[in-house]
């Protein structure tokens, strides 16, 4: 009888513990579950500065001619001097176009140098008025938002003044010096260089 008793309650708790197992395994596979993948992608800012309509960052040649254009003392076109020449009396001007084509804040800079081994009496200037006797004087800086739809345009002026100085000697000292040039036994020349880099503003 007390064995009987024994395997009833062995087999009543068995039940027990398969029941609690169910249960617990009924809420494992019962509750509510998801699942997302979440993707995020990125793409680089464009970075193109133009030099009058050439995009530098891509190596395209870009024509620096500053005298192309030369005109006379009254600002019309030199027709005392053969073509492509300058002398005394004699002018011109070029424009420097900067266009920031980026997708990020760009700053600029552009200085030049001259290959002047014989003087020649140039004087150049960004305004018409102030002159400086040597373009290395001269640096153009700038800083443009992205994206700019407009040229950031400066004019370069060059003048090779017909009369220099204000007492009768220089000038007659000065017209000695432009005579020896016209005469040199080597013609003489003068090279100007433009050099422009520009970064990433922060």
């Amino acid at each position: 009888m007390k064995k009987d008793n024994r395997l009833a309650k062995l087999g009543v708790f068995t039940l027990l513990i398969t029941l609690i197992a169910l249960i617990l395994v009924a809420n494992t596979y019962a509750k509510y579950t998801t699942a997302k993948d979440f993707e995020s992608s990125a793409t680089v800012a464009k970075w193109s500065i133009k030099l009058n309509g050439k995009d530098i960052t891509q190596n395209e040649e870009v024509a620096f001619d500053l005298f192309k254009t030369i005109k006379d003392t009254d600002n019309s076109i030199e027709t005392d001097v053969t073509s492509g020449k300058i002398a005394p009396g004699t002018q011109g001007s070029f424009d420097i176009k900067v266009r920031n084509d980026s997708e990020v804040t760009a700053e600029y800079e552009i200085s030049f140098t001259t290959e002047n081994n014989n003087a020649i009496p140039v004087e150049f200037s960004t305004d018409g008025t102030n002159w400086k006797n040597d373009i290395s004087e001269i640096t153009l800086s700038e800083k443009l938002a992205s994206n700019t739809e407009a040229d950031q345009t400066t004019t370069i002026y060059w003048r090779w003044a017909f009369v220099r100085g204000t007492e009768t000697a220089d000038q007659l000292k000065n017209n000695s010096d432009d005579t020896k040039l016209a005469t040199a036994a080597t013609t003489p020349k003068l090279k100007v260089t433009a050099h422009l880099s520009a970064e990433q503003a922060d």
